[in-house]
């Protein structure tokens, strides 16, 4: 497990990343339903603060980024990528991002 300190900044950046992919994508259906680790990673930013978090949690938060950012990052998202990408033990010189929807 990986531990990250999260502020309610970075909470509300991870929640607009999954917003804009449910949006935008035709994500399962009609948008309303979530994957059981796309629940356990909006459980665990409900509130700012230390959160414990598998490997595979941080890159679906990754995903969700990579998917909903397209023409400019913002400095406030640049921080927090780059704080799960050095979580990860990666360069966010690896940030893929993605075609718009």
């Amino acid at each position: 497990m990986i531990t990250l300190t999260l502020t309610p900044r970075e909470c509300e950046l991870i929640q607009q990343w999954f917003e804009a992919v449910r949006e935008h994508s035709g994500h399962w259906g009609d948008g309303m339903a979530t994957t059981p680790d796309e629940d356990i990673v909006l459980g665990k930013i409900e509130r700012a603060g230390a959160c414990q978090f598998h490997p595979h949690h941080l890159e679906v938060i990754v995903q969700w980024a990579e998917t909903s950012i397209h023409t400019a990052i913002t400095p406030d998202e640049y921080a927090l990528l780059d704080k799960i990408f050095h979580a990860l033990g990666r360069d966010i010189s690896g940030l893929n991002l993605q075609k718009p929807f």
